[in-house]
Order: C-alpha cells, then structure tokens, then sequence
C-alpha cells in the first residue's frame, strides 16, 4: 500500500504542477481531451507492434495526444475561439479510433478500452525497476518521478514568462517573450503527464486531479506560487484520504481518491474562509443587517424631529412602516446598539448623540463606519 500511495502521490504532484495552468487558462478540458485521444495512439502502436508493455504505445499515447491537442487549437481558430466546440469533436474522433482498433486486433488481450481508461492502480507495483539486479521500486513512480523532475525544472526556468503566459500573453508577446513555445510546452507537459500515468491511474481518474485540486487552490489563495502549493497539497490529500479510504472500507483506489477529490472541492467550495458559498452567504446577511440598521438610523432621527417617535419608532411601527420582519428590526436594531447609535427606552428605539451624527452622514451621501466598522474582504483582481 506504501508503494501505491507513493506512485499516487506523485501522479497528484504531476497533476498539481500542471492543473492550475489548465484552470488559469480556462482549458482543464483540454485534460480531458487529451486523456481520450491517447487510446488512438495506443492502438495504433498496438497495430504495429502487438507487444503489451512495448514502450512503443506510450509513445503513441503521448504523439497521439499532442497531434489531438493540436488540431483542436486549429479548429479553435476556424471556429472562430469556440475551443469548447472543438474539443467536442477532436478527442471523441480520438477516442472512437482507438476503441475501434483495440477492440479489433486486442480482443485476445487483457488491454481493452475498460483497463486503459480506468487504470489498474491496485497492481501498478508489480511492474518493477531493477538496475544491475537490485529492485528500485515500482516503474511506475519512477516514471512519475521522471516527469516531476522535468516539470519543476521546467517552471524554474520559465516562471517569469509563465506569469505572463497565465495573465497577460499579448503583453508578452510585445515584449518578445516566448508565448507560442510555452503553448506547445503546456500541451507536451499536460500529455507527459498523462501518459506516463495513465496505466496506473487512468486518464479519468488524472482529470480528477488536475480539476479538483485547482479549484480548492483557486478559493484558498489569490497569488501564484501558493496557487501551485495549494494544488499540490490538495491533490496529495485526494490520494491519502482516497486510499485510506479504500483500505478502510474494501473499495477500488481510484474510484475513492476520484471520491475523495470531489468531496474535498466541495468542502473548499463551501468552507472556504474568504470566498466559499457558507462566507458569501455570512457576508450577504451582514450586509443585509447593515442596510437594515442605517435605514433604522435615518428613520427614527426623522421621526425624533417631527415629535412623533413614540408611535413609529417602536418594534411595531418600525415593522409597518419600513415594511420589515421582526426579526430585521431586532438585527438592524442590535447592530445599532453594539456600536451605541440607538438604544431601547421604554419599547421606542432612540438615537444617541453617535446615531444623529451617523444619520445625518447618510442623509449627506457618507457613512462614517466603512472602514472601520462594516468593512468586508475584498478578493484581489487577479492572482498576480
């Protein structure tokens, strides 16, 4: 179990280095994509080189990814920026190729269209690397190992230009940097990662990893390098929790780090401290009881001039007048009350001294508490 969850880690890592790419640039289908299209390469090579574990279908795996990579940015061209619309026909072509040889020339062989999409991450430690007689491991993390290696190293070299790749390509190309090379390098880097994971883990299960995690960065962090951290570790989360999972309960490993994956992009989604669904709705209440309590403010300082406050700045009057609940009086009226502009004297809410001058700052188009007492976080534009 130690050695899957270590070729699981690095599958996750491979994942987490490549995703937020994909996710910046709105092409996390692209994984997708590319995840179907190597089963045509595989079965071509499977064509002309009948051989199960021929190094020559992950090469086929990885040139039939690119080539399917690259006609869909075509297309995305002649279909004037509709990528959706060309992934939707590319990979299917891909796949359809593939299914059809395999089911043609491997009927006789346990590699099929069920194995290759779903993986085998159970017996991905049976495949072992030995080097001069002395077992390394499995080939598997080695392989993964080999791809994260090359994609760290990779970003070394070319964060600078990566940023602008991500945010601001156009600008990058006035300044002469390498725009269209970091195009090809994301793709080979996406396939790489892909087909050298796909035997263990399984292109649908990798699309997991390259979308789940990237979201829980994405609602975490708004900088670049913890965007990349952030993704790293939820993906290695996926995979301990995932497998623990199985272990625990008898089920399939990938199905459960897939299980595991969703369950921890919803939590984020929900939880999130500063932008998940449970702080917006907190943060929309506030904002509710704040407009509430300064329509409170200006009515009862008006109704204190007129003389009449006894009759509509109680619970009652307050309620038919502004058209509110009861409980929209009593918030309002407690936020009022915690910052001393209004308290309760004999059921009729009465503005402090503090309360005319806020009152009289709204009647005038300001308001004295922002930024000081009502502020709210703010997510930054961009993630530079």
């Amino acid at each position: 179990m130690l050695e899957i969850f270590l070729i699981g880690a690095l599958s996750a890592i491979g994942c987490g280095l490549t995703g937020p790419v994909l996710l910046l640039r709105r092409r996390v289908l692209l994984g997708d994509a590319v995840s179907h299209s190597v089963l045509a390469g595989i079965g071509i090579a499977f064509w002309i080189h009948p051989v199960v574990n021929s190094p020559w279908l992950r090469l086929g795996a990885a040139l039939s990814g690119c080539c399917a990579a690259w006609v869909a940015t075509k297309l995305t061209g002649i279909l004037r920026g509709r990528a959706d619309a060309a992934l939707g026909l590319v990979f299917p072509l891909f796949f359809s190729i593939g299914a059809l040889i395999l089911a043609i020339k491997a009927s006789n062989t346990h590699l099929d269209v069920d194995q290759v999409l779903s993986g085998n991450l159970e017996s991905s430690w049976l495949e072992r690397f030995r080097l001069g007689g002395t077992d390394l491991g499995p080939q598997a993390a080695w392989n993964m190992l080999l791809i994260v290696v090359a994609l760290l190293a990779a970003g070394w070299i070319w964060w600078r230009d990566l940023q602008l790749y991500l945010f601001d390509p156009q600008q990058g190309q006035i300044l002469g940097r390498p725009m269209a090379f970091l195009e090809i390098l994301v793709v080979v880097a996406t396939t790489s990662v892909i087909v050298f994971s796909f035997d263990a883990m399984g292109p649908i299960l990798l699309v997991a990893l390259l979308a789940g995690p990237g979201i829980c960065a994405w609602f975490l962090t708004s900088q670049i390098g913890p965007f990349f951290l952030a993704t790293v570790a939820a993906g290695l989360l996926s995979v301990l929790a995932g497998t623990g999972l199985a272990c625990a309960l008898d089920l399939n490993i990938a199905g459960s780090i897939g299980l595991a994956a969703f369950l921890i992009a919803l939590g984020t989604l929900l939880m999130a401290p500063d932008h998940g669904m449970v702080f917006r709705l907190l943060q929309a209440n506030r904002a509710r009881i704040r407009f509430v309590a300064r329509l409170l403010a200006v009515h009862i300082c008006q109704h204190e001039i007129k003389g009449d406050q006894a009759s509509e700045n109680t619970r009652v009057g307050l309620r038919d007048h502004l058209k509110l609940s009861e409980k929209e009086v009593a918030a309002g009226a407690l936020w009022l009350q915690a910052r001393s502009l209004a308290v309760w004297e004999n059921q009729i809410l009465v503005s402090t001294h503090a309360g005319k001058i806020f009152a009289k700052s709204l009647a005038e188009g300001q308001d004295s508490t922002d930024g000081q007492m009502g502020g709210e976080i703010q997510r930054p534009a961009s993630l530079m």
